[in-house]
């Protein structure tokens, strides 16, 4: 909502300048909040972002962190959640709907190469289903994770598979009268899926990890946790066929602390990992870079909540700590919520600020940096160190029993207007 321009008056410019294999700061602003959740790297060097301003949309950045456009797909309460690149160069978006009567609907658009819609469905029942995560699979199709109130004990944990034209192959849910949600789905190498999710309460809870075969049943899953509440919030495959987790832990202290860790390709812990300082950190997103190691963002708070920040790390094979930073707005909650390595070995990532003082809202935050979590050739201000550091958990596998259910959500045609708009851009660092 503009809020950084009155409250920040150094941010004077236009839009952040680029340079060539370097970096960029920049906030998508409109009259009302705006949120990124994910980020794609395109062919031209750009980036396309999940951006949610009251309605769902899609934003083209150049590789200067400009805007070349931005689509919104209206409808109030729509949101784009995720994204994933098709192999014959579109896309394939993930998100929720407002379906009158029910409340909110899965809701999926497939799309070409210049982001013209193909075809676009809402899954659901009579209460609220949602899409936390898309992705494509060999054959063609698609495998979705996210959460439905519709079927089951209230809030469980839902995995479906699509074929190519987003018809319902099969679906799944599971959970018990708490809360569970699914958080991360991919195709495995050696064929059958991955499935990551929360299972258990707000005041204690795990990871659970499931393999299913190409029907959809579960060929093998196990729970990670400990007697704190432990929760996931991203996953991603690794190559070696495992996979690594992020989230957070609490209990070993009176805050809580981000937690990261890597499984085989059976699910076998290889290591885990919390890192933390004197107050609460949080870790939201997390990807494996072309060197085997890792980088990680969420946000970091000290000893008072004005200090809470966007907060990176980048770390080795094993988890170890090789760069960390934050990055520090004046009277602002900042959050990062996505981070990537680019085909240029930089670093990409994307959250949102939260106002702490009148008027009160959100701005989203998109950086761009390079490979080592700094921006050598700008003066960055608000690039700060963090001194957060590296702590063992004992969180331990076991087997767990989840029974996978059948469900058959109804499947909608829908026809959302995708209409041309103009935000504006706000750029940190010159």
């Amino acid at each position: 909502m503009n809020r950084v321009i009155a409250l920040a008056v150094f941010l004077t410019f236009s839009h952040p300048i680029w340079i060539e294999g370097s970096n960029f700061a920049c906030s998508i602003q409109s009259d009302s909040d705006v949120f990124v959740r994910d980020v794609l790297e395109v062919p031209n060097g750009g980036f396309l972002c999940a951006v949610n301003a009251g309605d769902g949309g899609l934003a083209k950045l150049d590789r200067s962190g400009n805007i070349a456009w931005i689509r919104r797909y209206s409808g109030p309460g729509n949101g784009l959640l995720v994204l994933d690149r098709t192999v014959d160069g579109g896309y394939i978006l993930g998100g929720l709907r407002m379906m009158y009567p029910d409340p909110y609907d899965a809701w999926i658009i497939r799309t070409d190469a210049k982001c013209r819609t193909l075809w676009e469905k809402a899954y659901g029942g009579r209460r609220t289903e949602w899409v936390d995560t898309v992705k494509q699979t060999s054959d063609g199709g698609y495998i979705m994770g996210g959460f439905t109130t519709s079927f089951g004990h209230g809030n469980d944990a839902w995995i479906v598979k699509l074929d190519s034209t987003g018809h319902v192959t099969w679906e799944r849910v599971f959970g018990a009268r708490e809360r569970e949600f699914c958080v991360a789905t991919w195709e495995h190498p050696e064929g059958g899926y991955i499935a990551v999710s929360f299972v258990g309460s707000t005041g204690h809870g795990d990871v659970n990890v499931m393999k299913l075969d190409t029907a959809g049943n579960a060929v093998w899953q196990k729970n990670y946790g400990s007697p704190r509440a432990e929760r996931p919030c991203s996953a991603a495959a690794t190559f070696d066929g495992g996979c690594i987790i992020c989230g957070v832990t609490a209990g070993y202290g009176s805050e809580k602390d981000a937690w990261v860790f890597k499984l085989g390709p059976d699910g076998q812990i290889e290591w885990q990992k919390r890192y933390g300082g004197a107050g609460t950190d949080l870790a939201d997103s997390v990807r494996q870079t072309t060197d085997g190691g890792y980088v990680v963002c969420g946000s970091t708070l000290g000893d008072n909540a004005a200090d809470s920040s966007a907060w990176m790390l980048r770390l080795d094979k094993q988890g170890e700590i090789a760069s960390q930073k934050s990055f520090v707005c004046a009277g602002y909650y900042g959050r990062l919520t996505f981070i990537m390595e680019t085909s240029r070995q930089g670093i990409i990532a994307a959250g949102y600020l939260e106002s702490q003082l009148p008027p009160w809202g959100f701005d989203s935050l998109v950086l761009s940096l390079s490979g080592n979590l700094t921006m050598p050739a700008i003066d960055c201000p608000y690039l700060a160190s963090t001194s957060v550091v590296a702590k063992e958990t004992e969180s331990i596998s076991s087997p767990s029993t989840w029974i996978l259910r059948s469900t058959h959500c109804e499947v909608n045609e829908t026809m959302t207007p995708a209409t041309e708009t103009s935000f504006a851009v706000i750029g940190f660092c010159q």
